[in-house]
């Protein structure tokens, strides 16, 4: 005669998961969650920075979702990653005489596309004869500007200079008129 008893078990698995953020924000929600609880992975971009989605260990993307909720199944590691919001960045000088090399600083040190320069003159106010260049290398362009109170056509020379953190625009000319320049710091 036979004594026969049954025994259940039940195997509980746990899985870590762990969120990383690369550089630009954070992200939360790591942890050691039961398998097939729901796992709840949250990026925060930092100012200036966008969420573009969610990444394993060999760089492919998993999901663009924000926050990012799953099914506990296996252990990984999923990365946030972001990219820097490019904005242009303008900056406006004015002045009765040439105006030396003014400084415009690059937006987080990145080089922009183009430095667009706007400039126009006059003998008080408002400004008139505006006309406005690109430059996407160091170098002088000549802006012929509209006549003002008779004169014939005003010549100036804009000179920009593209270093590794900043512009320099510089105006060169007569300082026989009122110089109104606008820079912009095209990124986009």
């Amino acid at each position: 005669m036979g004594v026969g008893f049954f025994a259940s078990a039940r195997l509980i698995r746990e899985y870590l998961i762990t969120a990383v953020a690369e550089a630009g924000g954070s992200a939360a929600g790591s942890g050691v969650y039961r398998r097939k609880n729901t796992v709840a992975l949250t990026a925060s971009p930092a100012a200036d920075y966008r969420f573009v989605g969610w990444y394993d260990e060999k760089g492919n993307q998993i999901s663009t979702a924000n926050p990012f909720k799953f099914a506990a199944t296996k252990e990984m590691t999923l990365r946030a990653r972001f990219n820097l919001i490019m904005r242009n960045v303008s900056y406006s000088f004015n002045t009765y005489r040439p105006h030396p090399a003014q400084s415009c600083g690059y937006y987080h040190g990145i080089t922009p596309k183009a430095v667009q320069v706007r400039l126009g003159v006059s003998t008080g106010s408002p400004y008139h004869g505006y006309q406005t260049q690109t430059f996407t290398s160091s170098g002088s362009i000549n802006f012929s500007l509209p006549p003002i109170n008779g004169s014939g056509t005003l010549s100036r020379t804009v000179t920009v200079t593209f270093y590794s953190t900043y512009a320099t625009v510089a105006v060169s000319g007569s300082g026989d008129y009122r110089h109104d320049v606008d820079v912009t710091l095209v990124y986009e």
